[in-house]
């Protein structure tokens, strides 16, 4: 019990490494810091980074990798930009400059919105066709039958409600788009 606890364990923290083993000995520390960039990171993925890197007893370069990752935030910060990363679900950092953080914050926001509903559907989605597969299995009894048409009622009706949430901030998120 205690080697399979330990195993998990290992599978765990290799997981988790933000770099590779080659990625560390190769050291191109301005590309992996422009890289970060343009994915909206962190200052702080450098700790990470560091981290991963100390069991190949690899130090990285910071000035390089925070040059890099300047270089990628530029093409990070683009207003589209904000939009894209939000429809796709990923979490804004803060880490664009004042001057057009508060623009960006405000696009990705909804854009991010239009994403937790549209995840909202699909997961409702998902459940329906559960429901309906359990549904129309043999041998159900007739309470069990009714409980699932009252279980898929009801998400219908969460569905519906979902829907309209989607809409409306497809809506928003279209007249944030129209003001520029």
């Amino acid at each position: 019990m205690k080697l399979l606890i330990l195993s998990m364990f290992i599978v765990a923290l290799t997981g988790c490494a933000t770099l590779s083993k080659e990625e560390c000995r190769q050291g191109d520390w301005h590309a992996i810091g422009l890289k970060d960039g343009m994915e909206g990171e962190p200052a702080a993925r450098l700790a990470l980074h560091r981290e991963a890197c100390s069991e190949y007893g690899v130090r990285p370069d910071e000035r390089s990798y925070l040059d890099g990752r300047t270089s990628g935030l530029q093409s990070y910060c683009q207003l589209e930009n904000a939009i894209a990363t939000g429809l796709r679900g990923d979490t804004y950092h803060a880490v664009c400059p004042h001057g057009i953080d508060g623009e960006f914050r405000r696009r990705h926001s909804a854009a991010y919105a239009v994403y937790e509903a549209r995840s909202r559907m699909e997961s409702i989605e998902s459940s329906i066709h559960s429901a309906e597969s359990r549904l129309h299995k043999k041998n159900l009894d007739d309470k069990r039958k009714d409980r699932i048409h009252s279980e898929l009622h009801a998400l219908e009706r969460q569905y519906h409600r979902a829907r309209d949430d989607y809409d409306f901030q497809q809506r928003q998120l279209n007249r944030l788009l129209d003001q520029r």
